[in-house]
């Protein structure tokens, strides 16, 4: 198990400080666009890592910490993110992310690979399972799964989410949003550390790759798309106390991949920030 330098204040630099000696950031150039990654570990298993619509690649740093050498960790920025080139699409789509996701494989010359995808990275990892796959997914691991409201039914809903997430971006900013938001994703609020990860990944997001992540949240549909990895080795995971992708929520997501849902106990929505080792034996026990 590989060791890694730990926060010694939970402060913005410390995280900055940390993510910069044991988890940099790197650039890297697809037949699509420049996208920015971190990555971990040396290892012939591959483990590719979606964010959320709040985060970063930067929000894996305690999954990589906990790596096995026979593991190599890559954690992108979704298209918008960080130093990642946004679609060029004026209407983004699941399709768009995915197609990225494949040059980003292609590029690092990944062929074999499971994949994890967490709340909104959970749609680009379906989707990317559903209708690509130029590499071979070994598994597929769906943490808090974010359903979407691309479902002709929820109409009303998907209006009502996007406005509010659009208002708060609008009247509020980044920053502020940031600073109001981040304690929801955590379960554990003495859990200092998880939650200068969190609000350090929000303070940077980007005001046009947000954007659209949220057409991508409120006009994809998840279930539409998981019969299509029904070849694959899936399991799926949530937080027992997370309020936003509520456990009854992704045992739907569950049960239509025909397994069990998988109890992270004592973990909000950040499930994977919160909890990395219980994320880390998921892994474990899926290779």
């Amino acid at each position: 198990m590989t060791n890694a330098p730990r926060l010694s204040s939970c402060t913005d630099a410390s995280v900055t400080t940390m993510l910069t000696s044991s988890f940099a950031q790197r650039l890297i150039q697809t037949e699509l666009g420049q996208i920015s990654l971190r990555e971990k570990g040396t290892g012939p298993v591959n483990v590719v890592c979606l964010h959320g619509i709040s985060s970063s690649a930067a929000s894996w740093v305690r999954v990589a910490e906990l790596l096995p050498e026979r593991y190599r960790l890559i954690a992108w920025d979704a298209p918008g993110y960080g130093q990642s080139d946004p679609i060029s699409s004026v209407k983004v789509s699941a399709a768009d992310y995915a197609q990225r996701l494949d040059a980003m494989l292609k590029a690092l010359l990944i062929e074999k690979c499971m994949i994890v995808g967490h709340s909104l990275g959970a749609i680009t990892a379906s989707a990317y399972c559903s209708h690509l796959c130029s590499a071979e997914i070994e598994k597929l691991l769906l943490l808090s799964p974010a359903q979407g409201y691309g479902n002709p039914t929820l109409v009303e809903q998907r209006e009502q989410v996007r406005k509010s997430r659009l208002a708060d971006l609008n009247d509020l900013g980044i920053e502020a949003t940031a600073e109001k938001s981040h304690t929801r994703l955590v379960a554990n609020q003495k859990d200092e550390r998880a939650l200068a990860i969190v609000k350090w990944s929000m303070r940077r997001l980007n005001e046009v790759g947000l954007r659209q992540a949220i057409d991508l949240l409120c006009y994809s549909d998840l279930l539409a798309l998981l019969p299509g990895c029904s070849m694959l080795n899936v399991s799926v995971g949530c937080g027992t106390d997370d309020p936003i992708t509520p456990p009854a929520k992704c045992e739907v997501v569950a049960k239509i991949c025909g397994v069990p849902l998988l109890d992270i106990p004592q973990a909000g929505h950040a499930c994977y920030i919160e909890k990395p080792k219980a994320v880390l034996e998921m892994l474990q026990a899926m290779t």
